[in-house]
Formats: C-alpha cells, structure tokens, sequence
C-alpha cells in the first residue's frame, strides 16, 4: 500500500509562525484572538481537507490493487483450470496404457503357455519315436507319453 505524507505538520508550523508575528505587531488581544482563532479554523479545514484527499488517494490506489489481484487471481483460476484438465487428459492416457500392459501381459501369458504345450507335445513325439525304434509295444509308448496310438504311429510317416 502507498503511503501520502500530509501537510498537517508542515501547515501547523507556518500558522503558528503567523500567530506568533501576529501577536508581536498588535496589542490588541481581540484581533489577535479573532486571528488565532481564525488561523485554527483554517488549519483544521485544510488538514481535514488534505488528509480526505490524501485517504481518497489511497483508496483509489488500493482500488487499482485489488483490480490487478483480481485479474492475477482470475488468470491463476485459469491456468488452474488447464492444469487439471492436462491431469484428468493424463490420468485418461495412464489408464489407457495400463489396460494395453495388462491386455499385453496375458496375450504373453498366454503365449508362453501355448509354446510350453508346443514343446512338451515335441518332447512326447521324440521320446515316443525313441521308444519306437526301441521297439516299444504302442500301448506302453501310449501310456507313458499319453500320445494316442494314431498319433504315435503318424510319427513314421
């Protein structure tokens, strides 16, 4: 907030300065008094005067100061508006990325079950071929390798 001086202090001086000539060049007590009394009246119109117009100064500079926090205040609502909107955009995104990693995960998931089967169902193939040229009765290759005869004997060909 501004700060005006006033002229109160300064005014004081001069009037009394002017009461005091007064009183040295006239013996008569009722002009002097009349004058003093006067004076005063004076002094306390114009400090009154002044210290009103000082106050509707700064009213009007505070007036002016609120505008301008006001405006400040209204373009910090806005930029906080956008932040949070960018946020909730964010947080939308974040979601979004987080269901295709989670959707990713089981097509993985389920991949990896898939080549496992794909192996294990190698691997019975090899040891029931072994078993084969072992000359293994079908029925015993069939029910360690849990291969059906059909398949078991596809394996020849």
């Amino acid at each position: 907030l501004h700060s005006f001086p006033t002229r109160r202090s300064s005014d004081l001086a001069i009037k009394e300065k002017l009461v005091e000539e007064v009183e040295k060049y006239t013996d008569d007590e009722e002009v002097f008094a009349l004058y003093s009394n006067y004076t005063r009246e004076e002094l306390e119109r114009n400090t009154i005067i002044e210290e009103a117009r000082i106050a509707k100064e700064e009213a009007k500079v505070a007036k002016a100061e609120a505008k301008e926090l006001q405006k400040k205040a209204n373009e910090d609502r806005k930029k906080a508006k956008k932040l949070q909107e960018k946020a909730n955009e964010d947080r939308k995104k974040a979601k979004k990325l987080q269901e295709e990693a989670s959707e990713y995960f089981n097509k993985t998931k389920e991949f990896e079950k898939k080549i496992n089967q794909d192996v294990i169902e190698q691997n019975k193939l090899k040891i029931a071929k072994k078993m084969l040229t072992k000359k293994m009765d079908i029925t015993l290759i069939s029910e360690i390798t849990e291969l059906s005869p059909e398949e078991i004997l596809d394996i020849n060909k």
